[in-house]
């Protein structure tokens, strides 16, 4: 039975990777796109995005104006004809170390335990587990 729990686990996870729409910010006139990835200093960055726009593009108006006017949430497939229409696409991310003693900082050693939900239980990680051992599990 777990083989089957497993295997549907992993067809849902694999799911949910195929329908993800990231979210493109695209410059046509400079031929370049900047696809937004999740916790990795996206407002900061979209409010760069908005003053280049103001700046070198000449648009003005409220923000909301060119995230409707810039802002576009595509399948993969659809970001990868940018690409391939010759949109330069860049994105942004966090050192993969980091993430990973983020992710431990934040979910592991310091959980709440019984009132919170143990997200990585699933993947046998469990509360208050010592990073050498988390970074372990992660390997494996």
């Amino acid at each position: 039975m777990s083989a089957l729990r497993n295997y549907y686990e992993d067809v849902r996870k694999r799911y949910k990777i195929w329908r993800y729409r990231p979210q493109l910010w695209r410059f046509e006139e400079l031929g370049l796109g900047y696809l937004q990835i999740p916790k990795v200093a996206s407002q900061s960055v979209r409010e760069t995005l908005y003053r280049m726009d103001e700046a070198v593009v000449g648009h003005s108006g409220s923000f909301d104006d060119f995230d409707r006017r810039r802002a576009f949430h595509l399948t993969q497939a659809e970001v990868r004809r940018q690409i391939s229409a010759g949109l330069y696409v860049f994105a942004l991310v966090r050192h993969p170390l980091i993430r990973l003693y983020s992710a431990w900082s934040n979910k592991v050693s310091r959980s709440q335990g019984v009132t919170r939900r143990n997200i990585f239980s699933c993947h046998g990680i469990h509360d208050h587990m010592p990073f050498p051992d988390f970074v372990r599990r992660v390997r494996d």
